[in-house]
């Protein structure tokens, strides 16, 4: 049924696999979901269109840093899923972002990938310090109880 409706062949593929590891996908992803909207109510809160150049922005220093898809999803899911729960002032969009993304590296790349916090702002080319950067991954990871592993589409694509 499943390779139906993905219109994939049987030759070579496992479907038992393949529709376990949706089932669990779609089932953690059922636990975690949380609609996102941006309710901007202050001149000062980030607004949509600040989002998407964040969310563009974060692609871009993800390549730079080789870091994989599934790094960046998660660090723009975190960052929807922050700006969904909390207003944000929009000068503090940009440290917000780059602490989704340390998170997102931390949980998604090796090691060695990851540079210490204070090259990690140089390699960002972010205008917040290494101290700012360090106080909003505590808030972010309090705020979702340091639970950040979310579903992303990338989790669905590899799968």
């Amino acid at each position: 049924m499943v390779a139906v409706i993905l219109g994939l062949r049987t030759a070579g593929l496992n479907l038992t696999t393949l529709t376990t590891s949706l089932e669990r996908l779609c089932s953690k992803e059922d636990r975690t979901w949380k609609e996102r909207q941006f309710n901007q109510t202050k001149l000062d809160e980030v607004n949509s269109s600040q989002r998407n150049y964040a969310s563009s922005w974060l692609r871009k220093v993800a390549a730079s840093m080789h870091f994989g898809t599934d790094t960046y999803a998660l660090s723009v899911d975190l960052l929807d899923r922050f700006l969904a729960t909390l207003k944000v002032r929009a000068k503090f969009l940009e440290c917000l972002a780059v602490g989704c993304l340390y998170i997102a590296a931390k949980c998604k790349e090796e090691d060695d990938a990851i540079s210490i916090t204070p090259e990690f702002v140089i390699d960002c080319n972010a205008s917040c310090s290494a101290n700012e950067l360090l106080r909003m991954e505590r808030l972010i990871l309090e705020k979702f109880e340091w639970f950040v592993d979310f579903v992303t589409p990338v989790d669905f694509l590899q799968t």
